[in-house]
């Protein structure tokens, strides 16, 4: 019932825009991102963008909406699903990895969702931790919310990992991090081919890779590493979709 294409991007510098179109029964919208990480240093949003929402059978613009807050909300919700598909009930600390506004929510739906226990977090930038956990236990007071000083530190205490970064490094050294068999990750931040959150220890490691989309074969630097590398079979890489039919 609806045709998606691929989204475009269009890198300038470290910056990216992003222009995502979706079409589907009275309805089409489009999706116009830009995505800017060294905005940190002028304390201005990483993402902006507006999504803007039009009558199929005439064009007409219906609604202009947030796009950040739609592209948190949705992330978010996709992240709180693969953790239903890839996590036992019996995992409960939380590692967050990067405490921005994906960060953020991508804790809020796993909270909502989940039994979680504890959640462990770390960011490159001290300073955002207090108002992440004050934002946080506005809506969970009672939850128990420690700050690391590593990212390994995270990893190592953690069951459940969330990494919402745009870094082009692995955000952890799988040797400094204890034993990560039996822990669960999810990649959030990488949508580019330059970046990878993950290290390839986590791939070659892994039985199943879930991506939410197909292109991301093509488009994330994290899955075209774990393919173009060796670190995991073309069959271990499936559709979010065809998973949660299952």
């Amino acid at each position: 019932e609806f045709q998606i294409p691929d989204r475009m991007q269009i890198a300038r510098g470290l910056s990216t825009n992003l222009i995502m179109p979706a079409f589907g029964g009275a309805f089409y919208c489009t999706k116009l991102i830009s995505v800017d990480p060294q905005n940190v240093d002028y304390k201005l949003p990483i993402v902006s963008g507006l999504l803007v929402l039009n009558d199929r059978t005439n064009g007409k613009v219906l609604a202009t909406m947030d796009a950040p807050m739609i592209t948190a909300l949705r992330t978010a919700a996709v992240g709180s699903i693969g953790l239903g598909l890839i996590a036992s009930p019996q995992m409960n600390k939380l590692g967050i990895i990067g405490l921005g506004v994906q960060g953020f929510w991508q804790t809020i739906y796993a909270l909502s969702t989940r039994s979680i226990k504890v959640v462990y977090c770390y960011s490159r930038t001290v300073s955002v931790f207090e108002t992440y956990r004050v934002a946080v236990q506005q809506i969970y007071p009672e939850m128990e919310i420690f700050w690391c000083d590593s990212a390994n530190e995270v990893v190592a205490n953690a069951d459940l990992v969330m990494t919402c970064t745009t870094s082009t490094q692995p955000v952890f050294d799988p040797t400094l991090a204890g034993d990560i068999s039996t822990k669960r990750f999810i990649s959030i931040g990488s949508f580019t081919k330059e970046m990878q959150e993950l290290p390839k220890e986590v791939y070659e490691g892994c039985d199943l890779l879930i991506v939410d989309s197909a292109a991301a074969k093509n488009e994330v630097g994290d899955v075209i590493n774990a393919l173009n590398n060796g670190w995991l079979r073309p069959e271990s890489v499936v559709d979010l979709k065809d998973v949660a039919r299952r």
